[in-house]
């Protein structure tokens, strides 16, 4: 007797790694279906670009999209996702010299129950750019801001030089963004060893806070 679908999803959903989806989804068109649908995450690289829109058809159940090593125009990328339909609840943008906001903007005028995201190592990040994160997803529950690159050098004394840097991470961008998520439970605000950024004060709320 033919098992059900379902009997396939519960079996191949065992499995540790999407990875294990593709030699599977050879063998016959039926185990490519139920892979394509169990399928939660998406790695975006520069290679992935080209094929992208096939994929985000192909995989109508993505949870999480993470750009790794991508070089490409992320606010686009970010725009054509939006269009998607994803169930998308986890993003990470981590690594880009420029904070994506106008493709976060896209995002979030269709997909605005993300409650996870990633901008950690992100350049030009900005007290605007966090309240916006705010007003854009509201559901968010954890996010990494951690370690931004303003592209400062060191002065003399081991500090952080900042003064060709025209904006910067501080209490007023922080507190702004967590007073408008209240499901928030975890931030993380980790910076340089050296780094002269304002310490922010800990919210009321039962966040847990890294710095």
């Amino acid at each position: 007797m033919e098992l059900a679908e379902e009997c396939w999803e519960s079996i191949f959903s065992l499995l540790e790694h999407h990875r294990y989806f593709e030699p599977l989804s050879l063998v016959c068109k039926r185990f490519l279906s139920i892979t394509n649908l169990l399928r939660r995450t998406l790695t975006i690289t520069d290679p992935t670009l080209e094929s992208l829109p096939n994929l985000l058809l192909r995989f109508p159940n993505l949870t999480t999209v993470v750009f790794r090593d991508f070089h490409g125009n992320l606010d686009s990328v970010l725009s054509m996702i939006s269009q998607s339909g994803l169930p998308l609840k986890s993003l990470h943008v981590s690594n880009h010299k420029c904070f994506p906001l106008l493709g976060l903007k896209h995002l979030a005028s269709k997909m605005r129950n993300l409650v996870e995201l990633n901008c950690s190592k992100t350049g030009s990040l900005k007290d605007s750019d966090l309240i916006e994160i705010g007003n854009c997803f509201p559901s968010l529950e954890v996010v990494d801001i951690s370690y931004p690159d303003y592209g400062c050098g060191f002065s003399p004394n081991g500090s952080l030089d900042f003064k060709s840097f025209s904006g910067l991470v501080t209490d007023y961008g922080i507190l702004g963004l967590s007073s408008s998520l209240k499901n928030l439970r975890k931030i993380d605000l980790s910076v340089w060893k050296h780094s002269t950024l304002p310490t922010a004060r800990v919210s009321p709320r039962k966040a847990s806070w890294r710095f």
